[in-house]
């Protein structure tokens, strides 16, 4: 068990001092205002793996989802995690697209990299 500030129920990230997300709450206890529990990152990111790459629709001919490829790459950068003063979380974070696929939709478009 993790013991954090609960800043939203299930499904809210925990993170440590240095702002990185360590896991994902999932549990918690109404009488115990500041007590939860959370599934580990390396848990979440491993399930998230197995849906995107293996993951099937009952027809031979697929695996894994769907995803859209817009032809950009896209990084975070300045991510910080705050609480306002009612003892609400938010996290914000700055993307800037680092890479545009010529020819792609986002190049139709005219997006450029920063």
């Amino acid at each position: 068990m993790i013991l954090t500030r609960k800043t939203s129920n299930s499904g809210g990230g925990l993170f440590n001092s240095d702002g990185e997300l360590i896991g994902i709450t999932n549990a918690g206890a109404d009488s115990y205002e500041n007590v939860c529990c959370a599934i580990p990152v390396s848990v979440v990111s491993g399930v998230a793996d197995n849906i995107i790459y293996y993951a099937t629709d009952g027809d031979e001919s697929t695996e894994g989802v769907y995803a859209a490829d817009s032809g950009i790459t896209v990084e975070g950068r300045n991510a910080k995690y705050s609480l306002d003063s009612s003892g609400i979380g938010s996290i914000t974070e700055e993307i800037y697209v680092t890479s545009v696929e010529s020819g792609s939709a986002a190049d139709d478009q005219f997006l450029r990299a920063a």
